[in-house]
């Protein structure tokens, strides 16, 4: 699931399913999953770039990512252009029917909160990994990058919620 959405000229249908492997039931399964209507597979004559907006186009890539039932998933900023609301959105999609399928899940990510409940992080800089670890393990250590580049961004307190949403994720 790339930054910008990649769509092809083309209906929602044919960007969704673009080799026509799927039946309408499917079709209409995963975009209900993404928050999508599913009436926008009826609309043949239109073009998916000019009647999505920017979250609904990223939100038919998610679509696209789940229909392909990949083992792995990779995700290059999937919330970078969304607005908050579309943020929260793909995150509990990506937990909901990703993470919870047994999918291993790759998300490369600036925003803390969008990983603080992934199991491992790994802290890269210039190319270079400087950590891979539990962010709970890591956002306890205050000599890790991790909580160095929370501490920066907020201070003490986005720290400690950063840490509380990662203790949170392993109750939940």
């Amino acid at each position: 699931v790339p930054q910008e959405p990649l769509l092809m000229r083309g209906s929602v249908r044919t960007n969704l399913d673009p080799f026509d492997s799927h039946d309408d039931a499917t079709l209409s399964e995963v975009l209900s999953k993404v928050g999508l209507n599913p009436n926008l597979l009826n609309q043949a004559d239109r073009d998916a770039s000019q009647i999505l907006s920017a979250g609904e186009r990223q939100m038919l890539s998610l679509a696209r990512a789940l229909l392909s039932r990949a083992r792995i998933v990779v995700c290059d900023e999937p919330t970078s252009n969304v607005d908050m609301y579309s943020d929260r959105k793909i995150q509990d999609i990506l937990r909901h029917h990703v993470i919870s399928k047994k999918r291993t899940l790759i998300t490369i990510a600036h925003r803390l909160q969008t990983v603080v409940d992934y199991d491992k992080v790994l802290v890269m800089d210039e190319g270079t990994v400087k950590e891979f670890d539990s962010p709970v393990r890591l956002l306890r250590d205050n000599k890790s990058v991790l909580y160095s580049m929370a501490n920066r961004s907020g201070g003490s307190k986005m720290v400690g919620h950063l840490l509380k949403l990662a203790v949170g994720s392993l109750t939940s």
